[in-house]
């Protein structure tokens, strides 16, 4: 487990500077900013934070199913947590959001949202759900990170992770809503 992992479970909390990387928000100068980016939690590294938050100890089906639904990221794995007994309220509400960010792109008919569109069919037929930038057409106008700024902040369907160098789908939930949403429109 890495330090960071152990940190943020030997304190039984989430410290956040960001729940995903808004670099464009940063200030001017390498010199000036270091850019953390926190891993999703393992598998096992989320059975042990609900273990330590004594959450759903009485039920591994159902936290086995928020892994698979909603994924492993800290942050919303901190919300749900914290919900306790409302935890079903955090989810639906995680829901609504991507649904909302999904179907808000279809409303936009900029030449960037195209392109974002663009990014997200590719990551949609990528195994991991993610796309390299080396995967990017090189005439792509998001080859260059510094362009899509604005609409990752407007769309948060995707986000850009510059250790790894790639776009990946936001959280679980936006993931499942754009399948589902490709899926019924028929954009494949």
């Amino acid at each position: 487990m890495s330090n960071l992992y152990a940190l943020i479970l030997e304190f039984a909390g989430v410290l956040l500077f960001s729940d995903a990387y808004d670099g464009y928000a940063l200030p001017k100068g390498d010199a000036r900013a270091t850019i953390v980016w926190i891993n999703d939690f393992t598998e096992r590294e989320a059975i042990k934070y609900f273990d330590m938050n004594n959450f759903m100890t009485d039920n591994h089906a159902v936290r086995m199913q928020i892994i698979a639904d909603y994924g492993t990221r800290p942050v919303e794995l901190k919300e749900i947590v914290v919900a306790k007994n409302n935890y079903l309220e955090v989810l639906k509400e995680l829901d609504e959001k991507a649904e909302e960010n999904v179907l808000q792109i279809g409303t936009d008919d900029s030449l960037t949202t195209k392109s974002y569109n663009d990014l997200i069919r590719i990551a949609v037929k990528s195994s991991n759900m993610c796309v390299h930038i080396r995967d990017v057409p090189s005439d792509h106008p998001f080859i260059h990170v510094g362009d899509v700024g604005d609409v990752l902040r407007k769309h948060h369907v995707l986000m850009y992770n510059q250790k790894r160098k790639e776009y990946c789908f936001y959280n679980r939930a936006t993931e499942r809503f754009v399948k589902k949403h490709f899926n019924k429109s028929g954009n494949n």
